[in-house]
């Protein structure tokens, strides 16, 4: 048994696995200049801003991470109808869901961050 089935792609699914790429890439890029401390990306925020992402606990980066890098893997997974994207994707929102609650419910991250 494959993951990937044998019919061609529909161009729909194409569209939206490239449009769903390009989309969490700006996640991944995101993610990389902030954890790499990029000095121009990381002109653009305040010292209050800035002071709020370098107080992250490890398991929130790890859960950051987990969230933006399954969900560029399973846009990838999508164009090439690999059935396992949509686990990726399923992932990637509880990622989400977790930093989301993490963010704005625990810390106020929605008066930091803007």
């Amino acid at each position: 048994m494959t993951d990937t089935p044998s019919t061609p792609n529909p161009r729909h699914i194409t569209i939206m696995g490239v449009l769903a790429i390009l989309w969490n890439l700006g996640g991944v890029f995101d993610f990389v200049m902030v954890q790499t401390k990029n000095s121009d990306y990381l002109a653009q925020l305040s010292d209050t801003q800035l002071a709020f992402l370098e107080q992250f606990p490890i398991w929130a980066v790890a859960v950051w991470a987990i969230s933006v890098f399954a969900a560029f893997l399973g846009s990838i997974l999508l164009i090439t109808r690999n059935l396992k994207s949509e686990t990726l994707f399923y992932v990637s929102l509880v990622g989400l869901a977790i930093m989301t609650f993490r963010n704005f419910v625990i810390e106020d991250g929605a008066a930091i961050m803007g």
